[in-house]
């Protein structure tokens, strides 16, 4: 994914580096408006050059300290302050530091036994660090 990313700098100097999480799917795609004709033809209308991912994270398991962590980055304006700030996110999966936005809002999860857990968050990809 990082190879088809510019590399930029996020508005929040801050690298949400929560372990525990699982990422399904990475959904790649173009700005570009499709336009059909009757006769079958198609034409692509460009909008940018750069590519975009949402991809969607699952926090399996958060400690009360993760969970705090989380829910004061995503609500506090001086962060990520939900979808407005941009932020990076290292991915464990690839390695890679991501430099992403909220797409989603967060619902955490209180499970028996004081286990606590974040339902899937949607993050919009734009760049990598």
């Amino acid at each position: 994914m990082h190879n088809f990313l510019p590399q930029i700098t996020a508005d929040y100097a801050y690298t949400m580096d929560i372990p525990n999480h699982d990422v399904q799917p990475i959904i790649g795609s173009k700005p570009q408006i499709r336009h059909q004709f009757l006769d079958g033809r198609s034409a692509i209308v460009e909008l940018d050059s750069n590519s975009k991912f949402d991809i969607e994270i699952t926090f399996n398991y958060l400690s009360s300290e993760d969970k705090n962590k989380l829910l004061g980055f995503y609500a506090d304006s001086a962060k990520a302050y939900g979808g407005e700030n941009s932020f990076y996110w290292h991915n464990y999966k690839d390695g890679y530091t991501y430099v992403v936005k909220f797409l989603s809002s967060l619902k955490l999860v209180f499970k028996p036994g004081s286990l606590k857990s974040a339902k899937t968050i949607r993050l919009r990809v734009i760049g990598y660090l």
